[in-house]
């Protein structure tokens, strides 16, 4: 006669859940998108203003190098044509022309490569140093010696906090020069400091959860828990605070270039734009109003795509957006609604 079942051990027999696949969380992320209507529209407006920038740059310098220079330019942006000068926007000029006859909307777009590189640069540059340094304060804590580094990383940081951030910007372009370079270097110089605090306190955050004891209980080695585990996790946060970022350096270095940075005439900017049309104010609005809207626009397309980019990347809202749109497309019968 045979005795009582064994149990199985434990593990055995459990269908732990499948990691969605490449495919599925992107449709997942989609679905998350449809659903919040500004968030597509934010998407869909980034997605137009890089890539227009990047058409805008690119056209000319690949033509260039196999015969001249092409470009998607309507009219050249610098060209003089004083019959033309101060036409209100129409059909042959979207945005209108200038004092000196050049198209308003040539230099518009001559500009959305520059400005939108430039916050791009500042924002990689300073989540390279800032973020580099907010893990080297959170994440080593066990020697003395990590202690007074973190603690010194934290000091130095607080330091340029107590600065307001424009205030502390002029003030390193003004010392470094006037120009586009050290007006550059005195951004990334007062912007990493953010990216400490942001990385540190999601760092300490993290390493607190439990599987990160539990991976060190199992021998795993920092660096392996440090690039799997913690960085993994870090992403989400850090791309939303990102995506807003880069509004905030557009506002910010069109500031800067309004006030203080003397650009030449042939390198459309749309601070320096601005700054150079607010003398025919308020007689000819257009001139002010085309860069001004280029900034709105822009600012307010990664404001939008950046608030709702947490829903996106988080795997628990896009399940649960998921779910809601599969019940929706197959609800369940009613009971004692179905034929006999």
């Amino acid at each position: 006669m045979e005795g009582p079942p064994r149990p199985s051990p434990p593990g055995i027999g459990v269908t732990l859940p499948k990691e969605p696949g490449l495919g599925e969380t992107l449709s997942e992320a989609l679905q998350t998108l449809r659903a919040n209507l500004l968030t597509l529209v934010g998407f869909v407006l980034v997605v137009l203003i890089l890539g227009l920038a990047l058409l805008v740059w690119a056209v000319p310098v690949v033509t260039g190098l196999f015969g001249p220079a092409l470009s998607i330019l309507p009219y050249d942006p610098n060209a003089l044509n004083p019959n033309a000068s101060y036409l209100p926007p129409g059909p042959h000029h979207w945005f209108g022309t200038d004092e000196d006859g050049r198209d308003l909307f040539a230099r518009v777009l001559t500009a959305l490569p520059l400005d939108m590189g430039i916050a791009v640069v500042i924002v990689g540059a300073a989540v390279m140093i800032g973020g580099g340094l907010g893990l080297v304060s959170g994440f080593w804590e066990t020697s003395r010696t990590a202690r007074v580094v973190s603690a010194t990383i934290l000091r130095v940081t607080d330091i340029f906090l107590a600065f307001p951030t424009l205030v502390l910007a002029l003030a390193i372009a003004a010392l470094l020069g006037r120009d586009l370079t050290s007006t550059l270097i005195a951004l990334i110089a007062t912007w990493w400091p953010y990216y400490v605090r942001l990385v540190r306190g999601e760092v300490l955050t993290i390493k607190h959860q439990g599987y990160i004891p539990a991976a060190r209980a199992l021998g795993v080695r920092e660096p392996t828990i440090l690039f799997r585990h913690v960085l993994r996790n870090l992403l989400e946060p850090l791309v939303v605070y990102m995506t807003l970022d880069i509004g905030t350096v557009l506002v910010t270095f069109s500031t800067i270039a309004f006030v203080a940075i003397p650009l030449p005439p042939n390198q459309p900017e749309w601070g320096s734009m601005i700054a150079n049309y607010q003398g025919y104010l308020p007689q000819f609005l257009w001139m002010v109003l085309a860069p001004g809207a280029a900034i709105f626009v822009s600012v307010l397309s990664f404001s939008l795509l950046g608030d709702g980019m947490r829903d996106v990347l988080d795997p628990r809202t896009r399940r649960a957006f998921a779910r809601v749109r599969a019940n929706l497309a197959s609800p369940e019968p009613v009971p004692g609604s179905a034929e006999a």
